[in-house]
């Protein structure tokens, strides 16, 4: 928004200063139609675009008003407008321009408009203005013959003659904007984008007395983006040391969507800036000001401060930047969520560093980013310490955007629907910033202790597709662990268990997985369950039905312990099952074999079979 902003005031700074330098170049007592003819004729010249001027007021005593000013977009866009100006005022001042000085008390724009378009080939609306400045730059001088005879038949001296320009210096003191609005639209990408900026108001006192008397500068707008509205008010106040070439801003007051922010910015010779600002916050009423909907379930009553110091000098800019989060807090349900947060930013030579810990649902956070914004490279990692899950995946859901309406993810499936103790290490990194969720790599381990998966969708879609009706219910656990690894888009672990007791024969089922989902939503996981002795004996006929097995009392392990296999695949929307059963055969046939070597009839043999099989 920065960038579009500057963009924004530079267009139309630029064109302001073209009206002004043609104002001061014209002679003392013009008629006001020959004026606005001159205008209309060099601006277009200068632009190479249609220009329009409403009207022109011209009062010798007191400066120049020109009403509806448009500048109009080249041939392709249609008629828009690139700028749009309801009025215009330029107030001088008399006596200085007697004396060669063309003094602009202030100069006023009301309900500026302007929209910067950048088009899929990554060129802007405005470059054939830039680029028409340029070729003008390159014109020989026998080339320009004619536009230099134009202008001194308007009253300008010919580059021929000795005479001196009546005006000698043009100096702006004032500025004043009301009701302004810029428009950014971005087509070069893969999805269109863009911003506005509404509602601007500007006010500048006199610059000039600042080294006297520091100016005031009072800046409101809203800054919208899709349904996100932030509205920005800034008062600071400028003094200015013009035999030093420097100056420095006093921010008094800057808030923006619930944050209220005070610093001192320093500007001198050869572009160095230094500065810091200290911002605070209610971090409910930031989140308030968002979207409905954008943070669903986030009760978050923090109090926010942050200090950021800068330095640019050299084309080197260094930032160093610290966060603090405090107080405890809790969601509508009780549960703890952050309590205190801490953390160390610095930017210096494109490399962004952080190290930031936060006691948050009960336990500790440690997290620390190293990323290289000129190599685009990447690294960061992640200590969870005793936890609770339900709160963390809970609230770190609201960060990462829905699934489509293609389907969604496993992240979709589990949150709001594991409970537990986690305790996990994991680092990731990338050499590229973009398609992050499909080009970064790295992996950790992840343990769940003393939880539950409440009723997974997945759990109740795979009790129906076997029959069994204890996969439809909470699963309780000591723990669920396992590692993980990511890369193209794909999560996977080899190593998945959940039980309870150290054997896992303390709870009703303990299984082992491997397999991968991906940031698409794709799944594709095997799963080795066990049932005890209790819970087996209830799964009922819809199983054994399934199996094609009457008598499943050959199929039980050694241990008593009856296993299911099952293999989930395709999306986590749309998923598909292959339920054969080799470790149940493979029970099968050993306790079969046991049997027939015990008895040792070939007639005992078939009637087994017939009375395991349908």
């Amino acid at each position: 928004m920065k960038r579009f902003l500057i963009i924004s005031a530079v267009v139309i700074a630029s064109i302001t200063a073209v009206i002004v330098c043609l104002i001061a170049a014209v002679p003392l007592f013009v008629p006001a139609d020959e004026l606005k003819a001159a205008l209309i004729k060099r601006v277009s010249a200068s632009t190479g675009r249609e220009v329009n001027i409403g009207a022109l007021k011209y009062n010798i005593f007191r400066g120049i008003e020109l009403g509806n000013v448009s500048i109009m977009e080249p041939e392709g866009y249609g008629k828009r407008e690139f700028i749009r100006d309801n009025s215009v005022i330029l107030s001088y001042n008399l006596p200085a321009i007697l004396s060669g000085n063309l003094v602009i008390d202030k100069i006023e724009l009301d309900s500026p408009y302007c929209e910067i378009i950048k088009e899929k080939s990554g060129a802007f609306n405005f470059s054939s203005i830039m680029a028409g400045k340029a070729a003008k730059k390159e014109i020989p001088a026998a080339a320009s013959a004619p536009v230099k005879a134009e202008i001194a038949a308007a009253g300008e001296p010919s580059a021929g003659k000795a005479k001196k320009p009546f005006i000698k210096t043009i100096i702006a003191t004032g500025i004043s904007v009301k009701n302004g609005k810029f428009a950014y639209a971005d087509y070069s990408g893969k999805k269109a984008s863009g911003f506005a900026v509404n509602n601007f108001n500007l006010s500048i006192e006199d610059i000039i007395m600042s080294a006297v008397k520091p100016a005031k500068v009072a800046m409101d707008f809203s800054a919208v983006s899709g349904r996100l509205i932030i509205p920005v008010s800034l008062k600071a106040s400028v003094k200015t040391d013009l035999a030093a070439m420097s100056a420095v801003i006093n921010i008094e007051s800057l808030t923006a969507a619930g944050t209220f922010s005070t610093g001192k910015i320093s500007a001198g010779t050869g572009g160095d800036i230094s500065g810091n600002i200290s911002t605070s916050a209610a971090v409910k009423k930031v989140l308030a000001s968002l979207p409905e909907g954008s943070f669903k379930g986030i009760n978050f009553d923090a109090a926010a401060v942050n200090n950021m110091e800068f330095n640019f000098k050299g084309n080197q800019l260094i930032i160093k930047d610290r966060v603090n989060i405090n107080r405890e807090h809790q969601d509508g349900s009780g549960r703890k969520t952050v309590e205190n947060l801490g953390a160390g930013i610095k930017f210096s030579g494109g490399v962004l560093s952080c190290e930031a810990v936060i006691n948050a649902y009960g336990g500790v956070v440690n997290f620390n980013l190293l990323a290289d914004t000129v190599k685009k490279k990447y690294n960061a990692g992640m200590a969870v310490k005793n936890s609770d899950i339900h709160g963390f995946v809970g609230d770190l859901s609201v960060f990462i955007p829905e699934a489509g309406t293609n389907g969604k993810t496993l992240f979709d499936e589990i949150k709001q629907k594991v409970y537990g103790t986690l305790n996990m290490n994991c680092s990731f990194f990338g050499n590229t910033f973009s398609d992050v969720p499909h080009t970064i790599r790295g992996g950790g381990y992840c343990a769940v202790t003393d939880g539950k998966l409440s009723s997974l969708e997945m759990a109740k879609n795979l009790g129906t597709a076997l029959g069994i009706d204890s996969l439809k219910n909470d699963l309780v656990f000591d723990i669920l662990s396992g590692h993980f690894s990511m890369s193209g888009g794909k999560i996977s672990t080899d190593d998945l268990k959940m039980q309870s007791g150290p054997d896992g024969k303390s709870g009703d089922i303990k299984l082992a997985g491997s397999g991968y989902t991906t940031v698409d939503s794709a799944v594709d996981f095997k799963a080795q369950m066990d049932f005890n002795p209790r819970v087996a004996s209830k799964i009922g006929a819809g199983f054994l039905t399934l199996l094609n097995i009457k008598d499943a009392s050959y199929a039980y392990n050694s241990d008593g312990w009856l296993p299911v296999d099952a293999r989930v695949y395709n999306t986590i929307k749309a998923q598909k099952y292959d339920l054969k059963q080799p470790r149940m055969i493979e029970n099968i046939k050993r306790n079969l074999g046991k049997k027939l070597r015990e008895g040792g009839l070939e007639d005992a043999a078939k009637k087994l079979l017939q009375g395991i099989f349908n």
